[in-house]
């Protein structure tokens, strides 16, 4: 699970479209702001904007959906 971050990004900067801020979101989207999660060692605001904002998103999804482990 944790390597999907790593081969997202190498996939992800082949495509010469897509803005570094579409980079910065695939390396950190799974940190978290105390530090936890992987896998760059990056946290508070240290972590991109845009990264965080993916997360509170991702975290509203997982709240508000039904997905194959659990209810919405």
């Amino acid at each position: 699970m944790e390597k999907h971050v790593a081969k997202g990004l190498h996939l992800a900067a082949r495509l010469p479209f897509l803005p570094s801020a579409a980079l910065d979101v695939t390396a950190a989207h799974h940190r978290h702001w105390d530090g936890a999660g992987y896998p760059q060692e990056l946290s508070g605001a240290h972590l991109p904007l845009s990264a965080r904002i993916l997360a509170v998103c991702d975290v509203y999804d997982a709240l508000t959906s039904a997905r194959a482990d659990k209810r919405a």
